[in-house]
């Protein structure tokens, strides 16, 4: 029960479809869940791993497409994160279109002794038992795909200076300037002309 429910459903349901009642009908799904409420993300938060400053917020269309259960829409977040070159903390905001697509499990392809290639489709669809869908693990999982391996504050960040450590996004340090090292050192003074006459 709670605030955090959309269009008047409860919080636990808001986001386990009932498969029997979208016949014949499509399901509009707008929510705005805290992190901890997706247990994926609850373990990654009370680990430490990730923080997330603001809710999910999921605006999803749920249609039944023959065997196939489509929910298709938006999600809203943020994670915060450190910046790979200035180790500062920023706020990393993910706004992403969703598109996921659940089979029953009972029509999975079930692979036997001989290959079989499945399609680029089948590949991507979730099974589901029991004709409840539980989005929360996806739309978790794809909260995680959309953190980049290497997260940077801005594309402009300078990070910081390999000598003092100062965070070069506030300002020069006052390292001296240093003589070029390695094989080509020689040519880069004479082209940045510091070379004698």
């Amino acid at each position: 029960m709670g605030d955090e429910s959309g269009a008047g459903m409860r919080i636990e349901n808001a986001l386990i479809i009932d498969t029997s009642n979208l016949a014949g009908r499509d399901l509009e799904v707008k929510c705005s869940w805290k992190a901890v409420r997706f247990p994926l993300l609850k373990e990654l938060a009370s680990g430490r791993q990730l923080f997330f400053p603001r809710p999910v917020e999921l605006s999803l269309a749920i249609k039944a497409e023959q065997d196939l259960v489509r929910a298709s829409g938006r999600m809203v977040t943020a994670v915060q994160l450190d910046c790979s070159r200035c180790l500062e903390k920023f706020d990393l905001l993910i706004d992403q279109s969703l598109e996921l697509v659940y089979q029953p499990a009972a029509s999975a392809v079930e692979p036997e002794e001989d290959e079989v290639e499945l399609t680029a489709e089948q590949i991507e669809l979730i099974a589901f038992e029991d004709s409840k869908i539980d989005l929360r693990q996806a739309v978790a999982e794809q909260v995680i795909l959309a953190i980049p391996i290497k997260p940077l504050c801005s594309p402009q960040c300078k990070g910081l200076c390999p000598h003092c450590g100062m965070n070069l996004n506030l300002g020069p340090c006052h390292c001296p300037a240093r003589r070029p090292t390695g094989p080509f050192a020689g040519l880069k003074v004479l082209l940045d002309g510091g070379g004698s006459d």
